[in-house]
């Protein structure tokens, strides 16, 4: 079902709040849309004339919403949902041309190889891609092929719902190959704050995941990991790094399994005070 449209004067709006009757606009393929509805149907566009080459059904209603909540959330008149690029065939989810980042919501899965398309298509034209993963089928204790490319670039998770409800926002990790050792608290990213990041050095013991992205990220934003240890100290980080080692060279426990219980909830509670002090 398609969830989504544009007025005239291209704006959004979601079908919950349209009219029946009313000609809108595909984002994708520019074709007359209009609202379907009744006692039993959930409120969606439907084409006038069959386009079997549009794809904007297939988007859910989470993915929706996140693409308009990235939208509210970026200074009005700056960004526009359903960007298409004719020169490289792509249509962006949020493109915030001021910034020249592109933001693409992944709701489904993904393969890695069609990640890596997409970012490189995006830096032929000048734009960054940011994702924004659903919580729905990734962030998982076993990360997938998509999620291990990612890494190298710009990303964070979401958990909005169908109604709009929910956060876009970042978390410390330990992993080990494609599994997830421990998450940390989520971290609500602010994405209308983007800072270029540049290669630098932080003193003392600095967690993996820290060191991936200062190598590999052009830019981070106001709430994440990064924003969170740049302004904290450097006890912090060391904390962090002491976690991280803990995880990844796991002590072997002989007495009960209790015993190994506390042991984490122990470390959850370090992790949970660090980024209270880094705040």
């Amino acid at each position: 079902m398609q969830f989504y449209a544009l007025e005239d004067s291209w704006r959004p709006v979601p079908a919950a709040k349209a009219v029946k009757q009313k000609d809108y606009i595909c984002p994708e393929c520019q074709g007359k849309v209009r609202l379907r509805s009744g006692l039993y149907k959930q409120p969606h566009f439907f084409h006038l004339k069959e386009n079997t080459r549009c794809l904007q059904h297939h988007k859910s209603l989470p993915h929706l919403q996140t693409q308009m909540k990235i939208l509210s959330l970026l200074p009005l008149g700056q960004a526009t949902m359903e960007k298409p690029f004719p020169a490289i065939g792509r249509i962006a989810d949020v493109a915030w041309e001021e910034k020249r980042l592109i933001f693409e919501v992944q709701y489904s899965a993904i393969a890695s190889e069609e990640v890596k398309e997409r970012n490189q298509d995006y830096a032929k034209l000048g734009y960054q891609v940011v994702w924004i993963l659903h919580q729905r089928r990734f962030n998982k204790k076993r990360m997938s092929a998509a999620e291990v490319f990612l890494t190298h670039s710009p990303h964070y998770f979401t958990d909005i719902n169908e109604k709009g409800e929910g956060n876009i926002y970042d978390r410390f990790e330990v992993s080990k190959t494609t599994i997830r050792l421990f998450r940390g608290a989520p971290l609500p990213v602010k994405l209308s704050s983007a800072h270029s990041l540049h290669p630098s050095k932080m003193k003392g013991d600095v967690p993996k995941i820290l060191t991936q992205r200062i190598d590999t990220w052009p830019i981070y934003f106001t709430g994440d990991l990064l924003d969170c240890a740049f302004r904290g100290r450097e006890n912090a980080l060391e904390r962090l790094a002491l976690l991280e080692e803990r995880f990844t060279h796991k002590p072997s426990f002989s007495t009960t399994s209790w015993a190994k219980r506390f042991f984490y909830w122990a470390l959850s509670l370090l992790l949970k005070k660090t980024f209270t002090k880094a705040k």
